[in-house]
């Protein structure tokens, strides 16, 4: 069997969580999309205590992406049909989660519980099924950004325009779609505008209307495990808001935000005389886009929902949660049916280190100990990668210039290091870092492309962002003297 190359990493997640999205991406939804290719086999290296790599067959994950591309540059429509047909499977996982964050969980039984983990889980799977067409249209190989890229540079050169490249990539690929991310940054604004008028400068964590948005938006960022946030992180986003000051003029410039992006994507398009197939692919750029982000937000919905379902499920087995984490799917429902003793599984071990494998026609199973250090020696191809330089070049996410202290954050736990006006530097953000992230003056990431969390998060910050850059972690010391290119995409140590 040919060796496994790294296609993705993440932070914050767990064999139970992120196994949902592996397994998604092999299932029947994602086929008709890469036809004549398929999506066969890959697995999960899990460290509780660092990151999660995922491997598989990068040479065929590239092709399948090239195919995706040529069917963004040739239908117009390809790209709005695969996003409705995503939003119709999120919809359902949606009314999903959203009844079981309404039931009376304590008069669940483990046969019911089973019943309910089961349908939350594969309709995440078909959800992941559809997404896979946007991760694999440029996560890892970049075709499809550096093709926009190419395009944007050679009709500034062909045509003389003085057009910041970067800058017009960042506008052109934005989707002009409203995002839950969007609606609470408005709340927050909104609440601030109120408490202002009042003539106050704060409010207090049991203030009810710091209740009313930790319950319409509890779910929003949990991320894969959690937790949710508390009501002092509202009120701490409404203090900075009232700190910030011009609350009314910075509302209003946020509702119009997608209206001005819109006039501004108009005004490239005529800038650079971009032809009818041109226009096809950054539609499906955006669209690709506001995929990832659909999805990433459902699915965060669905894990919230899952977490309640874990928490019951725990007390009846009179175990901990964390240790149903480190359960598959099938040794969870088969543990609640009575059929398994997690006793007899090694959740010790995959806590440490464990590997997660999905293959055609078979279960998920795990290797751990020197079975897993076998099985990785025997398929993971060893890549090298240069770590005697003091920069690293990437793609640019959003454009802009930083100069601050680095601060490598691998995982969650490093959060606290960041002050303000610190690079962050990262092989992976996750929504667990977005403490660190306010505080940063702009991010660097090893791993990740345009629809990257990092990525995603700069364009709503407006902060600098570097991603891809492969060795960043590698090269970059706590402290070190950093400075970030963001117009050009490059990196540099000025001193450690």
């Amino acid at each position: 069997m040919k060796k496994s190359k790294i296609l993705h990493q993440e932070q914050g997640v767990t064999p139970l969580t992120l196994s949902l999205n592996q397994w998604g991406f092999h299932e029947k939804y994602s086929f008709p999309h890469t036809a004549p290719l398929k999506f066969d086999y890959s697995f999960l290296e899990h460290h509780e205590d660092t990151s999660t790599n995922w491997y598989g067959d990068l040479e065929n994950f590239t092709a399948m992406g090239e195919i995706i591309i040529e069917k963004l540059k040739n239908d117009k429509n390809y790209s709005t049909q695969v996003l409705k047909e995503e939003i119709s499977l999120g919809k359902k996982v949606i009314k999903l989660s959203d009844k079981i964050m309404k039931e009376d969980l304590t008069k669940f039984n483990k046969a019911k519980l089973a019943k309910y983990i089961g349908k939350l889980y594969q309709a995440g799977k078909d959800l992941c099924g559809v997404g896979f067409v946007a991760v694999v249209s440029d996560l890892r190989h970049y075709k499809l950004s550096t093709l926009l890229k190419d395009i944007i540079k050679k009709k500034v050169e062909d045509l003389k325009l003085n057009i910041n490249i970067n800058e017009a990539f960042s506008i052109l690929i934005t989707p002009i779609k409203n995002i839950f991310a969007r609606d609470l940054k408005l709340d927050l604004f909104e609440l601030a505008l109120i408490v202002s008028r009042q003539g106050k400068s704060d409010l207090a964590v049991n203030d009810p209307r710091i209740k009313k948005l930790k319950e319409k938006y509890i779910w929003f960022d949990f991320g894969y495990v959690g937790p949710s946030h508390d009501e002092k992180f509202y009120v701490e986003e409404v203090k900075e808001i009232l700190t910030m000051g011009n609350i009314e003029s910075r509302l209003a410039e946020a509702e119009k935000e997608l209206e001005l992006f819109a006039v501004k994507q108009e005004e490239l398009v005529e800038k650079l005389q971009l032809s009818e197939v041109e226009q096809n692919l950054f539609k499906g750029a955006r669209d690709m886009m506001y995929n990832k982000q659909y999805r990433t937000e459902t699915e965060f919905k669905m894990f919230f929902a899952l977490d309640l379902l874990l928490d019951r499920a725990a007390e009846l087995l009179e175990i901990s949660k964390v240790n149903l984490h480190r359960c598959s799917l099938y040794e969870l429902l088969d543990i609640l049916a009575g059929k398994l003793d997690i006793q007899d599984l090694p959740v010790a071990g995959r806590k440490q280190h464990c590997v997660c494998i999905e293959e055609p026609g078979k279960k998920f199973f795990y290797l751990t100990g020197k079975a897993a250090e076998k099985y990785l020696a025997e398929n993971v191809a060893q890549e090298e990668f240069n770590i005697n330089t003091t920069s690293v070049h990437g793609m640019v996410a959003y454009i802009g210039e930083a100069t601050g202290k680095a601060k490598v954050v691998l995982t969650a736990k490093d959060i606290d290091k960041v002050a303000e006006g610190d690079i962050l530097i990262a092989v992976q953000t996750s929504p667990d870092f977005l403490p660190a992230m306010k505080k940063a003056s702009a991010f660097v990431t090893d791993i990740g492309g345009i629809t990257c969390h990092a990525a995603i998060v700069a364009r709503e910050m407006k902060k600098p962002c570097v991603v891809g850059s492969k060795v960043a972690t590698k090269i970059f010391k706590d402290n070190d003297l950093v400075k970030v290119d963001g117009n050009n995409g490059d990196v540099i140590k000025l001193s450690c």
